[in-house]
């Protein structure tokens, strides 16, 4: 007996549904943080069961959208959709505005390229850390005068902001905290213990916020060691930095491999080092000692050299740190007294706040001149916004041209300056 059998043929669905944008046009400009129109159809036959709209990087890997889905329940539809596009952290660039539809099936998608603006990076206020009493005060310049929103009782050793989370941070040297304040609102977010779990008191130095990665640095050191760690904007400690025992980060700067470090004695008479930390896993990769008794500035000059600034006892020094020789070089003497701070202006040029007034280093061709005499700022911000030089000089705030010296704006404290900061929209 013979047996026949016949299949039933499936009815597989091979044919993708068809995507059309109509706009955005290719290559539309438009300013991150607003809306752009995307239109459009899709048709398929079968009935369509979703079509996502979202706005990526070239590379796909940035999302600068929320994705919008849409559910046509037919085997048509007409897209015509407002999608914000960007925030103030969004960087000028290409970008793309893709359209997929999914029939149960199959996919298709149709892109088109945008070109995105990012929002401008504008000052939004200067925050001054004051003495108040055996404590600290904090304020922000509102017009001409200043606006008290943070007192302290407890001691006082750094300050940074975060632009990209808009948050203030603050460290007690012995018996503060490390506290975060939200600049928005002016209100606090969370504070940690400054001192570790430890019968040994921590001495807090460095609290430093780098922009760029979003990473705030803490400093301290006990008899056992110095330290460097990371602390979230949620106030999570991260990995710990060893550095020299009995030493503090006075002072670091980034590039694309390394963060370098200038790490200070913590009891007088020592030797400072000058530190490179692979910034993947904080392993040390050279370290030399500084012929300084102290650093307090160190800059990138080139891709091998460093600008560093410091005193050695009660005399200033500025010296040059090449890292493929691993040596130090002196190009000019500064004059006869201390070194308080220093900015960078720009690769060849930096301004150092010197006990007998404002310097000006340029360094090819190589140059020192007096910017101002007599004036004993004990510390500086550079706006490279607005073009001022910022300088504490006891309880007066007084802004400079970084190019001549001029003086221009002078604020009045209610008491002696200990940190200019400047808070950013981003």
């Amino acid at each position: 007996m013979a047996f026949v059998f016949f299949g039933c043929k499936k009815n597989k669905d091979e044919n993708p549904p068809k995507v059309e944008i109509e706009t955005p046009l290719a290559n539309t400009t438009v300013n991150a943080g607003t809306f752009i129109h995307v239109t459009g159809t899709v048709t398929d036959d079968k009935k369509l069961q979703t079509i996502t709209i979202k706005v990526l990087s070239l590379s796909g890997s940035t999302q600068i959208a929320d994705p919008v889905t849409l559910t046509p329940e037919s085997a048509s539809y007409t897209i015509d959709k407002y999608v914000k596009v960007g925030d103030i952290h969004t960087t000028t660039g290409t970008y793309q505005v893709i359209v997929e539809a999914y029939d149960g099936t199959n996919k298709k998608k149709a892109y088109k390229d945008i070109q995105v603006i990012e929002i401008p990076r504008v000052l939004e206020k200067m925050i001054v850390v004051r003495n108040a009493g055996t404590g600290f005060a904090v304020d922000s310049l509102v017009g001409s005068s200043f606006f008290n929103f943070i007192n302290r009782t407890s001691d006082f050793s750094g300050a940074a902001i975060s632009n990209y989370y808009q948050q203030l941070y603050l460290t007690g040297k012995t018996s503060g905290v490390l506290e975060s304040w939200d600049l928005e609102t002016n209100l606090p977010k969370w504070t940690v213990p400054a001192d570790l779990p430890s019968t040994t008191i921590s001495l807090f130095y460095l609290t430093e916020y780098d922009n760029n990665s979003q990473t705030l640095w803490q400093s301290f050191t006990t008899s056992a060691g110095g330290t460097l760690r990371t602390v979230s904007a949620a106030g999570n400690f991260g990995t710990n930095m060893v550095m020299q025992a009995n030493h503090y980060a006075a002072a670091l700067t980034y590039n694309a491999q390394h963060i370098i470090v200038a790490e200070n004695p913590k009891i007088s008479g020592g030797s400072a080092f000058l530190s490179y930390y692979f910034n993947t896993g904080f392993g040390l990769d050279q370290t030399t000692t500084v012929p300084l008794n102290s650093v307090n500035n160190i800059f990138i000059l080139n891709s091998h050299e460093l600008v560093v600034v410091g005193n050695d006892g009660g005399q200033g020094e500025l010296r040059v740190y090449d890292k493929n020789t691993n040596g130090f070089w002196e190009q000019f003497n500064l004059p006869a007294g201390k070194v308080y701070d220093a900015v960078q202006v720009d690769a060849e040029n930096y301004i150092i706040a010197h006990e007998t007034g404002l310097l000006k280093y340029t360094h090819s061709p190589g140059n020192l001149i007096n910017l101002t005499t007599g004036n004993k700022c004990q510390l500086l911000n550079l706006d490279a916004y607005s073009g001022i030089l910022w300088a504490g000089e006891g309880n007066f705030v007084r802004g400079y041209d970084p190019a001549t010296g001029a003086l221009g704006t002078t604020y009045v404290e209610s008491d002696s300056v200990k940190a200019i900061i400047m808070q950013y929209n981003k």
